[in-house]
Formats: structure tokens, sequence, C-alpha cells
């Protein structure tokens, strides 16, 4: 898919995690993909821990469709696409126990055609 819908994507995003977010999109995958991360400041101990990754992805079948659809129609894709983000950051608990130097857990949260065309 083109490189200017999934930085739109990340630009509708971005404003729902806290500032100073660590917001990696991989261009080169045939999947929209970003990996979200950002210091949780739990730790008095460990003031640099980063959260738990959240990867967003929208398969790319999902993202052409997407890419097929009419301005009106993709306005509303962006919304359901920026609700189900939020929903989903709102229910996460980005914190997590393990000892440092250990890569923080991954969580997946998918968008499909399930999410868009619903």
């Amino acid at each position: 898919m083109n490189n200017e819908l999934r930085n739109h994507w990340n630009s509708l995003l971005q404003p729902v995690f806290p500032a100073g977010t660590k917001f990696d999109v991989d261009l080169n995958t045939s999947d929209f993909r970003a990996e979200v991360r950002w210091k949780v400041g739990t730790d008095p101990d460990r003031p640099n821990k980063m959260s738990k990754t959240i990867i967003i992805i929208v398969p790319g079948e999902t993202e052409n469709d997407y890419a097929n659809k009419n301005d009106a129609r993709r306005q509303s894709d962006d919304m359901k696409l920026l609700e189900f983000v939020e929903s989903n950051f709102d229910n996460h608990d980005p914190d997590y126990d393990s000892l440092k130097g250990v890569k923080p857990p991954e969580v997946k949260w998918v968008a499909g055609s399930n999410v868009l065309n619903s």
C-alpha cells in the first residue's frame, strides 16, 4: 500500500497516546504495522522503563479495500479505526513485571475488515 495512507493513519493515531510516545510505522510490509511504546513512569528504580509494546496492524487486504473507497467511506473508516484504538487504549495496562533488560511484552491490536467494514 502507499506510504501516504500509512503516514495518514500514523498522524490519525498518534494523538491517542501519551506525549513522548515512540510511534514506529514499518513502511516495508504488506500490512500497516505501527509499534507504539512510551516511558511508563511507574517505577522510581527504572525511570526509563518502557511500556508494553503495542503493535497496531491493519492487514494488507483491509488496507487495499480502504484505498478503493470514496472519501466519505474513508472518513468513516478513519473514525472506526480511531475508535478501535482509543477503546483498546482505554482498557490497556501499559505496565508489566519483568527484570531490567528484558524486552517488554507485546500486545497486538488487529483492525481488520471486521473493524473497518462494520
